[in-house]
């Protein structure tokens, strides 16, 4: 499960996210909220591995890259595919490796105001993990699992024409503990991770 330390972060680059201040010309460009959308962008990211026996798994810091397609129901409410994947090489004592982390999510963007560009948002999928962590009896190991993943956030949206703009959003992801695998066979160990994430995106309308 998140430590409480990654949750006050999460909630409070989510809360300073959604009292970022509104576009002045937002009220023009509500009504263009309708059929697709998409964005790609990047964000900076904290990111946690938390296992079963106890491992070495402090946080880690990186990249994360954020491609998601929109599909307007209303102006007030979207439907959302996302892929995001945290990536960064480790280099410790115990040996060099990676994180990467992915999740592919279904979900809901939902607007309070037509009138406004500020937007929360849910979704749920699959998350694939891939660490390299180190365990106190077998040393470092390269693990993989697979399971639900969930992402919930806020973001706003900056709108430079009608057809294009840029959104900032906070996010926060995570999975559950899962079976980790070693080249296909089970370690024996439980492996899930949390990503705490901060990014921008450039929108075409």
């Amino acid at each position: 499960m998140p430590t409480p330390r990654s949750l006050l972060l999460a909630s409070a680059l989510i809360a300073g996210v959604a009292m970022l201040p509104p576009t002045a010309r937002a009220q023009d460009y509500y009504a263009a909220r309708s059929g697709l959308a998409a964005a790609v962008g990047v964000g900076a990211s904290s990111a946690g591995i938390t296992c079963s026996p106890r491992c070495n798994g402090d946080r880690s810091t990186g990249p994360t890259f954020t491609l998601r397609g929109v599909a307007n129901v209303t102006p007030q409410l979207a439907v959302v595919v996302e892929a995001n994947s945290f990536y960064q090489s480790v280099s410790r004592e115990e040996g060099a490796g990676r994180w990467q982390l992915t999740w592919v999510t279904l979900g809901g963007m939902w607007y309070p105001t037509e009138e406004g560009d500020a937007y929360v948002r849910v979704g749920f999928g699959a998350a694939i993990v891939h660490v390299h962590a180190t365990f106190p009896t077998v040393g470092a190991l390269d693990l993989n699992t697979r399971d639900v993943g969930l992402i919930i956030g806020v973001g706003r949206d900056y709108r430079l024409s009608d057809n294009f703009g840029f959104t900032v959003h906070a996010d926060y992801m995570m999975t559950p503990k899962s079976t980790g695998y070693l080249y296909a066979v089970d370690s024996g160990a439980k492996v899930g991770a949390d990503v705490i994430n901060l990014g921008i995106a450039a929108i075409v309308f």
